[in-house]
Order: C-alpha cells, then sequence, then structure tokens
C-alpha cells in the first residue's frame, strides 16, 4: 500500500512538473481575469440602469464613432436611448445603431490583458506591448463600429452578416494574431525557445 501511494505521489508530481508552465498560466490568467472583471463590473456599477445611465468609456467611444463618421463627410450624432442603458448613433438624422456597453471593447481587452499576463514576460515588454496592444484593439473597435454603421447606412439587410460574423472574426482575429507575436516574441516563452 505504501509502494503504491508513493508510486502514485512520484507519477503525480512528475505530471505537474511536466505540466506546470500550463497550470502557472491558467492560474495568472484567471486572477487577472477575475480582478479586472470585478473591477469593470464595480465601474458599470456606478451607472444607474433603471435611469438608463450610459458608462464614460461607451459614451467616449460612441462620440468618437460620430466624429469619425463626420470626418467621412455624413452628417452624424449621437444620444441617449430613451428606454435602454445605450446611445443611439444617427447618420443624416436617421437613427443607425444602438451602442451597448458591450460595444467599447472592454471585453476583448480583459481578456487580452489577462493573456499577456498569464503568459508571462518582463514588465517593460508587457507594458508596452500592452498599451500598443489596446491601442489597437480600441482603434479597430472604433472603425468596426464607423464601417457598420455607414455600412447599414447604405445597405441595413447586411446587419447580421457584418456585426455578427465579420466584425467579430477581425476584432478577435486581430487579438489572436497579438498574441501569438506576444508569445513568439516578448514573453519569456520567446526567451526559452530561442
Amino acid at each position: 500500500m505504501l509502494i503504491r501511494l508513493t508510486i502514485g505521489n512520484y507519477i503525480l508530481k512528475k505530471k505537474i512538473q511536466k505540466y506546470h508552465p500550463f497550470f502557472a498560466f491558467l492560474i495568472k490568467f484567471l486572477i487577472v481575469y477575475t480582478v479586472l472583471v470585478i473591477g469593470y463590473k464595480k465601474y458599470l456599477d456606478q451607472y444607474d440602469k433603471t435611469l438608463f445611465e450610459v458608462d464614460q468609456v461607451t459614451r467616449s467611444v460612441s462620440e468618437m464613432a460620430s466624429k469619425t463618421i463626420e470626418i467621412l463627410g455624413y452628417s452624424a450624432d449621437i444620444q441617449s436611448h430613451p428606454t435602454e442603458q445605450s446611445m443611439v448613433l444617427f447618420i443624416n438624422q436617421k437613427p443607425i445603431v444602438r451602442i451597448i456597453e458591450g460595444c467599447n471593447a472592454i471585453s476583448v481587452m480583459v481578456i487580452f490583458i489577462a493573456f499577456l499576463i498569464g503568459y508571462s514576460g518582463s514588465i517593460k515588454n508587457t507594458v508596452w506591448f500592452a498599451f500598443f496592444g489596446l491601442l489597437v484593439i480600441f482603434i479597430l473597435n472604433i472603425v468596426r463600429i464607423v464601417v457598420i454603421s455607414i455600412a447599414l447606412f447604405h445597405a441595413p439587410k447586411y446587419e447580421h452578416f457584418l456585426h455578427e460574423i465579420v466584425f467579430p472574426l477581425i476584432i478577435y482575429g486581430i487579438t489572436f494574431l497579438l498574441w501569438i507575436v506576444w508569445v513568439n516574441q516578448f514573453s519569456y516563452h520567446a526567451k526559452d525557445a530561442k
């Protein structure tokens, strides 16, 4: 019985050592993800849902999308939705899209940061790559809202295809590519591979 427990403990110890990098990643990822999600929820809880208050990040993203559409030669405006917690974007006085909290890309940014920290790199590399990646995701998200809005202004029948297929594929695809660059060029794993 004692020999069987010793052999079992030895095998378990070897398995844990073999998969240690995965478990370390998973634990760091889950801790960072949980902390960021809780922090973001506390931020959102400041806004009264019963009064349909829109959080400042979503409001800012809506304003930037509206200004970008104006730069492209359209008349654009945003207004708080009267009966929902969202912003309504108008093009040429026509309501085109609702911009809700989920449209501000914070959820993608949270996953991006949790992955970076989970797959460690030096503090310097982590900070600058996080800044770069968040900037790319933020700009890409504004472009996404602008393109969807203009496309729906001209061809509303493509709403599902654009909103549910094309742009999620692009934003998650770019995030995935950023992760690949991170892992292969800047993380501690990249140094080990070299």
